[in-house]
């Protein structure tokens, strides 16, 4: 299945180096991804990167895996209602809600040093 670069991606921060997402969201942006989106997710610690999509949408999964190549980032995974409670939690800079993509990158210090 070819993937859809136009799926909704939303990659959040989830470590303390400041503008670590919007670093990242750029480099997906220079691989063509169209629909990219970033924030902050304060209310969860994850213990290393990952991709996460909707266990249920193989269009989701393919993107999900496209995104981790094209980040480096070897975790791929179904999100979780636990994932699903943790990323509604993100938020902008400036407090703002951040939108749930398909797909959704945390992303961690091992991939923000």
């Amino acid at each position: 299945m070819p993937v859809d670069k136009g799926i909704a991606v939303t990659v959040l921060n989830n470590s303390n180096v400041e503008g670590g997402a919007d670093s990242r969201a750029g480099q997906l942006r220079e691989d063509r991804w169209t629909s990219v989106a970033t924030g902050n997710l304060p209310g969860a610690t994850y213990p290393a990167s990952g991709v996460y999509y909707p266990g249920d949408n193989p269009a989701a999964e393919a993107a999900a895996r496209q995104v981790a190549q094209d980040l480096g980032i070897a975790a791929v995974e179904a999100r979780s209602d636990e994932d699903n409670r943790n990323f509604a939690t993100a938020r902008t800079p400036g407090g703002g809600e951040v939108p749930v993509s398909d797909v959704v990158v945390v992303l961690t210090a091992d991939q923000l040093r």
